[in-house]
């Protein structure tokens, strides 16, 4: 990593962006906590060889069912779960995690008893609620939905009073979906937001869930008729395993990025005090507990020093997964480079000697390559296109926030940039089609040729 550069990927503790986590690494290392990173699949953590608390916040790649049984594994053996998700792709993991414990179970542990004789409890999950963002008139932060958490149900003792008021930012709720069936035969499917005696951070009743995300981002956001709402909402809820490790779902990954920390410490909110003692509660008061940040389900985009490491490991452990494959993978290493190579790319290949690169094509051309096969496309252009959408905000002071606006405000501030205006036009076109789920063409090098103009555009700003 070269001097004064850190990555921009969001909730990546590598990052000192704004959405990075950066801060939070170091603050845990300052409690006296040894952390590790893991970015290649979940299964690296049973090397570790000890009891760890393992965090997940903001996952933008899916889990599958592998990583899943490992890290419930992992909790079933006594060690520690965080995962801190709104609009990711934790619920991936947790779907897979309440699809492996027993329904009626789950239930008995969670709400102390059952439904009576006659009903069982055909399937049950907590997840996050990313249909909305939880908004809270009744205590805020500049914006509702800046929501100031100040009622905690601390069964547990995490925080023992020491914390009043814990900033988050665009937070969604938890809720439960749970389907029963009768005696007679009838299935109920119930999807409900978890009850706030359950939760252990909680708003105040005069919340509401917004699904106008254009109205919050103007400062227009309103309760509907057809919006639920008048209640308290559960943010978080944390669950001791018996006889197994303890478990912590936190509805917004925000109240530990660098921007959110820095506004507490600003502002007096007690996001740092919140963060350090539920770090504590995880690893059961003990340093010895190493702090595992999950790296592996982030969108890396290629100026990130861990983005070609992150693609050898992923591959390296996808192939350990298979007992008979796994000794075989020196040999496949050895005859990939020795004969696959040369005659892919035409070149020389020698091992332990210099090789000759292909000439014209971009150092990002394989990486990109990879991403588009392994679902990670949609992900790292929306990392671009949301830096770059900062960058110009800041630096032209632009306040609005939708791409039409910001656009029309490049043109009358900077009528230089005209021929690079349209391109971005259309760059845009091509993002918005992507999460309109529309089918959207582009080859490794359409993506190459996106990313070196957005850089070259900042640059001119």
């Amino acid at each position: 990593m070269r001097a004064g550069y850190y990555p921009i990927t969001p909730y990546s503790v590598t990052s000192k962006n704004e959405k990075g986590l950066y801060e939070l690494k170091k603050l845990i290392e300052d409690e006296g906590y040894d952390t590790k990173l893991i970015i290649s699949d979940p299964e690296s953590a049973i090397n570790i060889g000890t009891r760890i608390v393992y965090v997940i916040i903001g996952p933008s790649l899916k889990y599958d069912e592998q990583s899943a049984l490992t890290i419930l594994s992992l909790l079933q053996n006594g060690s520690s779960i965080l995962i801190a998700d709104d609009f990711g792709r934790a619920n991936t993991l947790l779907q897979w995690i309440w699809r492996m414990i027993p329904a009626e179970q789950a239930v008995i542990s969670l709400f102390g008893g059952s439904f009576g004789s006659g009903v069982s409890v055909k399937s049950f999950m907590i997840y996050f609620n990313t249909s909305a963002v939880v908004m809270d008139a009744g205590s805020y932060w500049r914006n509702p939905a800046y929501v100031v958490v100040r009622n905690f149900n601390d069964y547990y003792g995490i925080l023992s009073g020491h914390v009043r008021k814990v900033l988050t930012k665009f937070a969604v709720s938890i809720s439960v979906d749970m389907e029963v069936k009768c005696e007679n035969g009838t299935e109920k499917r119930f999807i409900t937001p978890l009850p706030s005696e359950l939760g252990f951070m909680t708003t105040t009743p005069f919340s509401w869930l917004e699904t106008n995300i254009d109205s919050i981002m103007d400062g227009e956001a309103a309760p509907d008729y057809d919006e639920w709402g008048g209640i308290p909402f559960s943010l978080g809820i944390t669950i001791e395993i018996p006889n197994g490790g303890r478990i912590a779902i936190i509805g917004d990954p925000d109240i530990f990025t660098n921007e959110v920390l820095s506004i507490a410490d600003e502002e007096g909110f007690d996001n740092k005090e919140f963060a350090q003692r539920l770090i504590d509660w995880l690893a059961f008061g003990s340093k010895s507990r190493i702090i595992v940040f999950d790296e592996s389900r982030k969108a890396f985009t290629p100026d990130n020093p861990l983005f070609g490491l992150a693609l050898a490991m992923k591959v390296i452990t996808s192939f350990t997964r298979y007992w008979i494959i796994a000794p075989l993978i020196p040999i496949i290493f050895m005859m990939f480079f020795v004969y696959y190579l040369p005659r892919r790319f035409k070149t020389k290949v020698k091992i332990f000697k210099s090789s000759v690169k292909k000439t014209g094509t971009s150092p990002y051309y394989g990486r990109y390559l990879w991403y588009m096969y392994r679902g990670g496309y949609r992900e790292a252009f929306k990392i671009i296109i949301d830096n770059l959408r900062r960058t110009i905000k800041f630096r032209l002071g632009i306040r609005q926030e939708k791409w039409d606006g910001i656009l029309e405000a490049i043109q009358k501030r900077r009528p230089d940039l005209v021929g690079d205006i349209e391109k971005l036009r259309s760059i845009v076109e091509i993002w918005f089609d992507i999460i309109r789920g529309k089918k959207v063409k582009l080859t490794p090098d359409d993506y190459i040729e996106i990313f070196n103009f957005v850089k070259k555009f900042q640059d001119k700003l």
